[in-house]
């Protein structure tokens, strides 16, 4: 028989587990947080990626083209 409580740790979170066994063998946690707006830390981070991500790439694109100009390959 599989029960169902509120976990005391977070906020609007639910934990599933299966009694006669460990609670760390079968136990599964799920959250969910009310999202009307992306945190601020996800905002961050993503928008942290995408420039470095496109500040590598023209990195290399140019670094590429400087190879090439000086051996003379273009």
């Amino acid at each position: 028989m599989v029960t169902f409580s509120l976990c005391p740790h977070m906020p609007f979170s639910l934990c599933i587990s299966i009694p006669g066994l460990p609670s760390s063998s079968l136990s599964l946690c799920l959250s969910c947080f009310p999202l009307k707006r992306t945190p601020w830390k996800v905002e961050l981070t993503l928008g942290t990626t995408v420039f470095l991500g496109s500040y590598l790439i023209n990195q290399h694109n140019d670094v590429v083209l400087e190879y090439k100009r000086r051996n003379k390959l273009e």
